[in-house]
């Protein structure tokens, strides 16, 4: 489940306990409009107001499954391969054409996620 759509929980949560919209927007970082705006949605909307509505424009090509083809390329690969090679492998095996300054965002993306997990607070 998306983060955003757990804290969107834990404000309804908190909001069904009597909290403030100020009081939950400072305990989860938001703006107070922000926290307004989870319950206006959660009272138009019911459950699906906690997800977010679908992005407008282009659907990645880099799909989930794509990364962990490639994340398994790269723990099978032998030698130290550079963008260039991870672009031409993915357009080779998996028809995606991304630049090489693209694909670099990703793979930084994506081990920062790994590496540096959030540290949400939770009201349990």
């Amino acid at each position: 489940m998306p983060q955003r759509t757990k804290d969107r929980a834990e404000a309804l949560r908190l909001s069904h306990r009597g909290w403030t919209p100020v009081q939950i927007a400072d305990y989860l970082g938001w703006q107070v409009a922000t926290a307004r705006t989870a319950i206006h949605r959660w009272q138009q909307e019911g459950l699906y107001g906690l997800w977010d509505s679908p992005r407008p424009g282009r659907p990645p090509q880099c799909t989930a499954a794509v990364m962990t083809a490639l994340e398994q390329h790269l723990s099978t690969e032998e030698r130290t391969v550079n963008s260039c090679q991870l672009g031409q492998y993915l357009a080779d095996v998996h028809g995606i054409t991304l630049s090489r300054g693209h694909l670099r965002r990703l793979l930084k993306k994506k081990v920062s996620v790994e590496t540096h997990p959030s540290h949400r607070h939770s009201a349990g």
